[in-house]
């Protein structure tokens, strides 16, 4: 009897012993798969890029979705510069693009809502080519942009997972999905740019390269909503809504109170060598235009007739605060507002509303520690940047104190 009790308790162990769960040993995992893959430069590639016919589907409720493909902008040469440089880029908006069918749906209807943008970059380049060509996002219209040669530039974009980073001599795509919800078609209307756009798209290059880079397609998902009962004659769509490489040249005429105008020129002042293009009224634009420009002092090639001081990205400009020219710091990435009030003149504001509305307390100026060149010296001091259209602000009729 004893045994036979001894068997069972044994038994009973054993049972419980099968039955009780093993304890699973924790093993690490990549968190987010290969940071890229590795790719063998061929001696020669070509690209075939094909159509998209555009789809429309009525959605509901006056609404409708317009899916298809677009060409976006060309990415500009860097010449002989060989650090990031920012070559393109345009907002995430419908009424960039003049020569698509987006054109019909911008000028008719008063909202927009952005459900995925597909961007391709097209090489260009020969195979040999070195450098490399960056994607990234802004996710604002009036964010500052970003200071390409700071330290901290890499970290911030890679902190991104919209960024895409790879050889300039390949194909890339950067895929991502906006913010969400309804803009306002009526763009170019007032200083509230953020509701009037998705984002922006910036085209970054560090090559040495002087050929053309590539240029950028976007395959855009858009609805759009309420009608316009009077659709716009011909005011949108904007192609300056797209990034433009172009020049500021610092000039010593006086606007009012001492505000010094600042001029957009053409000429070879890009450090790499490759020549902007001017942007003035009178191509295509109306006095009173407002661009965003973002300025790339690392890139610029100052010349000067100064008999102070040479100016400097710490004295070449000061902020009008009730007539104290209080200095400013003018870094890579420095972001402004430019209003023509003539055909090829303009003032540069701190945000879009005091550009606007042209306060002049929102105004820069000439620094005050260097006296800056008259409008017929040959040299002059010049600001290499990128500018975009965000609107119309009839400078002829602003209001100057």
């Amino acid at each position: 009897m004893v045994a036979k009790s001894k068997k069972k308790t044994t038994n009973k162990i054993r049972k419980g012993t099968k039955n009780t769960p093993r304890r699973k040993v924790a093993r690490a995992s990549p968190m987010f798969g290969a940071v890229s893959t590795i790719n063998t430069a061929p001696v020669a590639i070509g690209n075939s890029v094909s159509g998209v016919k555009s789809q429309v589907i009525q959605t509901g409720n006056g609404s409708v979705r317009v899916i298809g493909r677009d060409y976006a902008f060309v990415g500009a040469p860097n010449g002989t510069y060989a650090n990031w440089t920012c070559i393109g880029g345009v907002s995430i908006t419908p009424a960039a693009f003049v020569s698509s069918v987006l054109r019909s749906y911008t000028q008719i209807y008063n909202k927009f809502k952005t459900h995925r943008i597909n961007l391709h970059y097209i090489t260009s380049s020969a195979t040999s080519s070195a450098g490399d060509i960056m994607f990234s996002i802004g996710k604002n219209r009036t964010d500052p942009g970003a200071n390409q040669t700071a330290l901290t530039f890499l970290p911030y974009v890679l902190s991104d997972p919209n960024t895409v980073l790879g050889p300039q001599w390949m194909n890339h795509t950067c895929s991502f999905a906006p913010k969400g919800g309804w803009n306002t078609l009526d763009v170019g209307v007032n200083s509230d740019i953020d509701h009037a756009s998705d984002g922006e798209i910036f085209l970054y290059s560090k090559t040495a390269n002087s050929e053309s880079p590539g240029y950028v397609l976007i395959d855009y998902d858009f609805s759009f909503a309420e009608m316009s009962v009077n659709p716009r004659a011909g005011a949108l769509p904007n192609a300056g809504i797209v990034y433009s490489p172009t020049c500021l040249e610092l000039e010593a005429l006086a606007y009012t109170s001492g505000v010094t105008q600042l001029q957009f020129k053409t000429g070879t002042y890009w450090t790499g060598g490759s020549t902007c293009t001017a942007l003035t009224s009178t191509a295509a634009f109306k006095v009173g235009d407002v661009y965003k420009v973002i300025f790339d002092m690392t890139a610029s090639s100052p010349t000067w007739t100064s008999t102070v001081s040479n100016p400097n990205n710490t004295n070449l400009m000061g902020s009008n605060l009730d007539t104290f020219n209080q200095a400013i710091t003018t870094n890579d990435g420095f972001t402004c507002y430019a209003v023509f009030y003539s055909s090829t003149n303009c003032v540069l504001y701190s945000n879009p509303a005091s550009a606007f509305v042209g306060n002049v307390v929102g105004a820069f100026e000439a620094g005050s520690t260097y006296t800056a060149p008259a409008s017929t010296a040959t040299t002059g001091i010049h600001i290499f940047c990128v500018a975009s259209w965000i609107g119309n602000a009839n400078a002829s009729n602003l209001q100057q104190v």
